[in-house]
């Protein structure tokens, strides 16, 4: 089960876009921007096989482009009632290329759509809904943004646990940041396998429960530090060589488990480590935050959602060690996890973390 998880695991996992909308009085202007090889992903466009479009690749697939996000980018007017059940018709202006993007997309290859279309009259808002690329990574993010004639403009993350946005121009009410970056949060958490496989090695590592908080509160106060400090820009670390390091990490915990059983204190190995693996957790965050007005709320819902899902895991894995410990109790020896429990677990953990070091360090 574990296996078939980690195989279906996307690829891709930062796939993120982001879509500016500007209305003016009538006239609609759409221009979305994502990686180009997250395009590449669902559409067969690189004619040469080098994961780039030259200038024939991109005219030649201009059309494909087009079509494809016209089909998954829906724009519905809003009156005192949905005007119609038909979205607007987004007509097709242009794509280009760019080779280093900005904000969410900054340092990435780009490529642009621009769309335009024509708002009903007495159309007071519009319900967006976003379903790109989804066939290629269902995580994807679309960073939307609003600009409705004079108005500031108003932002929503667009993803798979909220894929539509009802915007009217009459209410100024933001969307709930804290809960949106909360579910996104404990997503994050049980879909990173390598964040779990951690803290498995340590839970069954641990000698008892009090020494499990001590190992968890440790484990909290240090990713909390860092994530919070990468997903503010406070530090940039190299995204591949933090991947290794919590890969190494797991390799380590698990590897201590194995070649020394003695018990021992676990906080220094979950406070060390967990500096790093929270640099991870600001990977999935930065990049989304860097256009999220609300950045502090936002990042404070992350981080919670983040507790919740690591939370739920550990009482789940307690009460499996307990059924455990109830079949076999004298080889619990005090131990959270039997032997018969602890070893097994170890090497699993260990097999998975020596396969993420390799493929991620070549």
């Amino acid at each position: 089960m574990l296996i078939a998880l980690l195989l279906a695991f996307p690829v891709h996992p930062d796939s993120v876009s982001s879509t500016r909308i500007v209305v003016r009085e009538e006239r609609v202007q759409l221009l979305l921007r994502s990686e180009e090889r997250t395009f590449l992903e669902v559409l067969a466009l690189d004619q040469g096989g080098d994961g780039l479009l030259d200038a024939a690749e991109l005219r030649a697939g201009s059309r494909a482009l087009a079509d494809y996000v016209a089909s998954r980018y829906r724009l519905l007017p809003l009156g005192g009632v949905p005007l119609s059940g038909a979205p607007l018709a987004l007509g097709f202006v242009g794509v280009r290329a760019i080779a280093s993007g900005s904000g969410i997309l900054a340092g990435k290859r780009v490529l642009e759509l621009e769309f335009a279309s024509v708002l009903p009259g007495a159309c007071d808002g519009l319900e967006v809904t976003s379903t790109l690329f989804v066939e290629s990574n269902p995580l994807h993010r679309d960073q939307c943004e609003i600009v409705w004639n004079e108005l500031a403009p108003a932002t929503k993350l667009l993803w798979s646990e909220d894929r539509t946005w009802v915007f009217r121009r009459h209410s100024r009410e933001r969307p709930n940041v804290v809960g949106e970056f909360l579910a996104l949060g404990v997503r994050h958490i049980l879909e990173g396998f390598d964040h779990l496989a951690f803290l498995l090695a340590l839970v069954v590592a641990s000698r008892g429960l009090g020494a499990l908080v001590g190992v968890v509160t440790a484990f909290t106060l240090a990713h909390s530090c860092t994530l919070a400090a990468a997903a503010l820009g406070w530090i940039v670390p190299p995204a591949r060589i933090v991947e290794l390091l919590i890969a190494l990490s797991i390799v380590f915990v698990a590897l201590r488990n194995l070649l020394d059983d003695r018990p021992r204190s676990l906080w220094p190995e979950a406070l060390g480590f967990g500096l790093v693996h929270g640099l991870g957790f600001a990977g999935a965050l930065s990049l989304t935050l860097s256009a999220e007005p609300q950045r502090l709320r936002a990042l404070l819902g992350f981080n919670l959602g983040v507790e919740i899902g690591q939370l739920a895991v550990v009482l789940v894995a307690l009460a499996l060690l307990a059924g455990a410990r109830a079949v076999r109790p004298s080889d619990a020896a005090g131990r959270l996890a039997p032997r018969w429990v602890r070893i097994p677990a170890s090497w699993t953990v260990a097999l998975f973390g020596g396969y993420w070091v390799v493929s991620r360090a070549f």
